[in-house]
């Protein structure tokens, strides 16, 4: 049975969802002119694929096939939202070529599974007023080229801007964090991801900044189907310019993105369980480069890879100053043989006196850690 065809662009190039690589590529369907409106580059639709209906993804709309043969026609649209922008559906093909994975495969961690009460509500875009801390740029005077970077951001002028951070001892490295995403977002109409290990850390930075939790989304993996897709569509919708979350917040569909922030790259979580295996730090990269955004991929110590962007001049090393170590860094004393001969009890104590000294007077500002090198202590010592 003929159908009237849709009469501008009437040929809709699908990705359907199947692992098999053989199957990643580009099919062509032809639109009706019933489905003419609602098939749009990026929205969720059914397709029929050698005999059965399977889900697909809407990439683009082209006036004509050459695939030689004659089409089949998209049985449904899902769902009339743009869940697959340009933008995630360029770094999803990217992600599946640079690792060797299918469009699927990469896809699904991507876009969450669509949850339709969280689809017809209704987002708005909240007022917040975006201000500056006193101690923001105190802090980032603390690392080599810090206060550098601090001003691109908040100039609007990080374009191509890559660092690697080794955060400065005594600072908490979560609010290093929130003064570059509060610099990003003050002056400009942009967004910003920051892609955490794990949930507890995704806490520790939405509670600092919570000044701004009525424009930022969280996306984590313990969150339940409807939460988790509710947050995504904020992000996509403009009602979110702040993302924060696991590995797969990589991929956020704000946009205008100007900063994009990584912390502790060397954990495993931030490794994808599932093939094509990809790495939230080398897609954040992957990401920069593509749309020119901020990267700020941060350690307590880094990493091989990072340590080698630098080497080659792609990223800027960001090092806590002389100054900053010295003065915040803990001072280490190891005892010699001469501080034992002068202690008369140590020859029966489990715990040289001078240390004893240096525990007691820690205790008085808080925790004291006492590392020994075999069971056995602890009833001594307490």
């Amino acid at each position: 049975m003929s159908i009237d065809l849709a009469e501008k662009l009437p040929i809709a190039e699908v990705r359907i969802d199947s692992p098999l690589p053989q199957l990643d590529r580009i099919f062509d369907y032809t639109i009706s002119q019933q489905l003419d409106n609602l098939v749009q580059p990026g929205v969720r639709v059914r397709v029929r694929f050698s005999g059965r209906l399977v889900n697909g993804f809407v990439v683009g709309r082209v006036q004509a096939s050459d695939a030689g043969k004659a089409l089949r026609p998209i049985e449904r649209v899902v769902s009339a939202e743009r869940v697959l922008t340009a933008e995630v559906c360029g770094l999803v093909s990217a992600v599946a070529e640079h690792y060797a994975g299918t469009f699927s495969d990469v896809v699904r961690s991507a876009v969450p599974p669509r949850h339709a009460r969280a689809e017809s509500l209704q987002y708005r875009v909240p007022e917040v007023n975006f201000q500056v801390h006193d101690l923001d740029a105190t802090r980032w005077s603390n690392y080599t080229n810090g206060s550098v970077l601090l001003d691109r951001l908040s100039s609007g002028n990080s374009l191509n801007t890559r660092g690697v951070w080794s955060s400065a001892p005594a600072q908490s490295w979560y609010q290093d964090i929130a003064s570059l995403v509060r610099a990003t977002l003050v002056n400009s109409d942009g967004s910003a991801i920051v892609v955490l290990p794990d949930a507890h850390d995704v806490d520790l930075l939405a509670q600092e900044l919570v000044e701004l939790r009525d424009t930022t989304a969280i996306l984590t993996a313990d969150q339940g189907p409807e939460r988790r897709y509710r947050e995504f569509l904020r992000a996509l919708r403009g009602s979110a310019r702040l993302v924060i979350g696991t590995r797969a917040a990589v991929f956020a569909p704000v946009s205008n993105l100007q900063l994009m922030v990584v912390w502790d790259d060397q954990d495993d979580s931030l490794w994808e369980s599932h093939a094509p295996y990809w790495n939230a730090r080398d897609v954040a990269a992957i990401r920069s480069s593509a749309g020119g955004c901020a990267l700020l991929v941060g350690s307590p110590a880094r990493s091989v890879e990072t340590q080698l962007w630098c080497e080659q001049g792609w990223a800027q090393s960001l090092a806590p100053t002389r100054e900053a170590v010295s003065s915040n860094a803990p001072i280490i004393r190891a005892l010699e043989q001469e501080d034992l001969a002068r202690d008369v009890a140590a020859a029966s104590a489990r715990l040289p006196h001078m240390a004893w000294l240096v525990a007691k007077e820690g205790l008085k500002l808080g925790p004291v850690l006492v590392q020994v090198p075999r069971r056995g202590y602890l009833p001594a010592l307490s």
